[in-house]
């Protein structure tokens, strides 16, 4: 699949306009995320590149898309969770949001990025029209609020459905005796009643949906369960018993998890030392290696 594809990186060679622009007249694809008017003032600008590729597929990246009332305002992922509603879902048991310790805006944004320029090199095939595609990092965390205004509109709760914010036993995260945690999400009734009868148990399954919160008999009871065991120990429980049961790793214990053949071998340790991560086995989608950093810089100047 990535057999004869060309990346320019223009962080590493900065040419000027019009050695941009004889790239961007033969290029399949251009993607930017400079504020939104700059490209058009460098003479680099959509229309600029239409005019000699009628079948660019121009990707414009910016926080808040090229038209909207902060479209030329500087924000970083935290402020757009923030604007988004997603950051207050991460929130502590008082209520107060908790710091994400992940990037979630950028990678979202990116695979959306992603998504819409293999949506119009499709539609090019068809058509043979190129697009200008306007991407906005905040739209993409908005589009995922999208149960959540839906719920809290219609005189929901704003924390989207019950079941699935931790309010009931059955989808909640439990202390191990050794300071860990698991999650359970057995929400559909056999992985409720397996995991109940596994533990020994009986008379918890009638009270799957019973409230996640200290004094309810059942939720105590489950407490008090977990931490009768280690992390390792319910890990090896969860692998034998199939009741959506999960540890919560920390970041070295899943990049060993995904480096092994348990989850497809996905984290591999390159020979120049560098860990990466693949979105699918060796293979899938006619594998290959992605391009080297700067390893097109020639095509920029002018060299063969």
């Amino acid at each position: 699949m990535l057999r004869g594809i060309v990346v320019v990186d223009f962080s590493h060679y900065l040419p000027g306009p019009f050695a941009s622009w004889r790239l961007a007249a033969r290029a399949d694809v251009v993607i930017e995320s400079f504020r939104p008017g700059v490209m058009a003032r460098l003479g680099l600008g959509y229309d600029d590149v239409r005019r000699d590729n009628e079948r660019i597929i121009y990707c414009s990246i910016s926080g808040f898309g090229q038209q909207s009332g902060r479209s030329l305002l500087g924000s970083h992922d935290l402020n757009y969770m923030a604007l988004s509603g997603l950051l207050a879902q991460l929130a502590d048991e008082r209520g107060r949001p908790v710091h994400p310790k992940i990037t979630l805006t950028d990678f979202i944004g990116g695979m959306a990025a992603a998504e819409r320029i293999l949506a119009a090199l499709f539609a090019r095939e068809r058509t043979g029209k190129g697009a200008h595609l306007d991407v906005s990092l905040v739209d993409g965390l908005a589009s995922m609020m999208a149960g959540h205004f839906a719920i809290e509109h219609g005189g929901g709760p704003k924390t989207g459905l019950s079941e699935l914010s931790g309010e009931v036993v059955c989808y909640q995260l439990y202390e191990t005796k050794d300071g860990h945690y698991m999650s359970l999400a057995a929400l559909e009734p056999h992985f409720w009643r397996q995991f109940c009868e596994m533990v020994g148990h009986l008379e918890w399954i009638a009270a799957q949906w019973a409230p996640a919160r200290p004094g309810e008999a059942v939720y105590d009871g489950l407490v008090a369960l977990f931490r009768e065991k280690t992390l390792d120990e319910w890990i090896a429980f969860a692998e034998t018993v199939d009741a959506c049961l999960a540890p919560v790793l920390e970041t070295g214990e899943a990049k060993a998890l995904f480096a092994d053949g348990r989850l497809r071998h996905l984290v591999r340790l390159r020979p120049d030392g560098a860990w990466t991560a693949a979105h699918g086995p060796d293979g899938q989608w006619g594998g290959g290696e992605p391009p080297k950093v700067n390893e097109h810089a020639h095509l920029v100047k002018g060299e063969e």
